[in-house]
C-alpha cells in the first residue's frame, strides 16, 4: 500500500467504560510510516452527551491526527481496551498545577480539563450564582457583584458576570461572554475580559485583552498586554496545547491562555491561542509566546 495518504477512521467511546474502539474502514491506503498519535488527545476530543456520557465521532469529523491511525489487521477494525483512569486523571488535575486555590470557586470549579472549563464559562458562571453568599448584590439575572466592589459608571457587564470583594473595574471596560473574578481582582479602564475566569489579586490594570482564559492568583498583565484566543491567520482554527511533551487537541477555536499563580506579563507583550504558562512565569516587555511547536509548551 502506498503511504502518505489520509486514513479515515471511525471511533466510539464510552466515558462510564474504561476502554475504547477505532474502526477503520477496509481496503485503505496505509498512514505515513511516521504517524503516531495520543492517547491525551483523544480523550480531549470527546464532547460529552448529556444521556449517558457517551460520544461519537463520524469518518467526516475525525480530526487530522486521528486518521493517521495504523490500518489494523483482518476486518479492518483495531480494538484496543485498556485503563484510562489514570489518563484521565492526569487530564482533569492539569489545573491545580498552574492555581493552587482553583477550589475557591463557590462551587468549586468541574474535574474537567482547563479546555473544557473555558468552553462553557458562561454556564458555569451562571450556575454559581445561587449559592453566593448574601454579601453579593444581583444586579441582573445572570450577575451579581459584592457589595465592597467598584465598578465605573461607563464600564460595560455583557452576559454573566460574578465580581467577588475587593474588586476594582474601571472606565470603559468590558466584561462578556461569562467572566468570574476572585477577591481584590482589578480589571482596568478600556481593558477588555472575555469568557475567562480570574482568581484573587490578579490584576488586567491597562488597557489589556484576555480572551477565554484562566489567570491564576496574583498575576500581573502590564499596559496592553494580550491573551490572544483565536487564530485568524489559519485555514485550520483548532486550538491544540502541548503538555507534558504530548499534543493535546482542546476541540476549542478559541482558547487563550492558562497562566500560573504569580506570572508577570510585560507591556503589550501577547500569548497565543493555547498558552500554558506555569506559574511565576515571567514574559517580557513586547514578548510573544508562541508554544504551537513541540518543546515550546509546558
Amino acid at each position: 500500500m502506498a503511504a502518505g495518504a489520509g486514513l479515515i477512521a471511525e471511533i466510539t467511546m464510552c466515558r462510564s467504560y474504561p476502554g475504547f474502539a477505532v474502526r477503520t474502514p477496509r481496503r485503505r491506503r496505509a498512514p505515513p510510516a511516521d504517524a503516531t498519535w495520543s492517547f491525551g488527545r483523544l480523550l480531549s476530543s470527546f464532547p460529552e452527551q448529556a444521556q449517558d456520557g457517551c460520544a461519537e465521532l463520524a469518518p467526516v469529523a475525525a480530526p487530522s491526527w486521528l486518521r493517521r491511525l495504523p490500518e489494523a489487521g483482518s476486518g479492518g477494525c483495531l480494538s484496543l481496551a485498556m485503563d484510562c483512569s489514570a489518563m484521565m486523571g492526569a487530564m482533569t488535575d492539569v489545573l491545580s498545577r498552574f492555581i493552587r486555590d482553583a477550589g475557591e470557586l463557590p462551587a468549586g470549579l468541574p474535574p474537567d480539563a482547563p479546555w473544557q472549563i473555558l468552553g462553557r464559562i458562561g454556564e458555569l458562571v451562571l450556575g454559581l450564582l445561587d449559592s453566593l453568599p448574601p454579601e453579593f448584590v444581583r444586579l441582573s439575572a445572570g450577575q451579581a457583584v459584592h457589595r465592597s466592589a467598584t465598578v465605573a459608571s461607563s464600564a460595560v457587564l455583557g452576559g454573566p458576570v460574578i465580581l467577588s470583594a475587593g474588586c476594582r473595574v474601571g472606565h470603559g471596560a468590558i466584561l462578556r461572554g461569562g467572566v468570574w473574578a476572585g477577591e481584590e481582582v482589578t480589571i482596568g479602564p478600556h481593558a477588555e475580559i472575555k469568557g475567562s475566569l480570574l482568581f484573587a489579586r490578579s490584576a488586567a490594570a491597562h488597557r489589556n485583552y484576555a480572551g477565554d482564559s484562566i489567570i491564576g492568583r496574583d498575576v500581573n498583565l502590564e499596559a496592553g498586554a494580550v491573551l490572544a484566543n483565536h487564530f485568524n491567520e489559519r485555514t485550520d482554527k483548532h486550538i491544540s496545547v502541548w503538555l507534558d511533551g504530548q499534543e493535546v487537541a482542546t476541540g476549542l477555536t478559541k482558547f487563550g491562555a492558562l497562566i500560573g499563580d504569580g506570572s508577570r506579563i510585560g507591556a503589550n507583550a501577547v500569548t497565543s491561542p493555547g498558552t500554558l504558562l506555569p506559574p511565576g512565569s515571567v514574559v517580557p516587555r513586547l514578548g510573544l509566546v508562541d508554544q504551537s511547536r513541540p518543546g515550546d509548551g509546558y
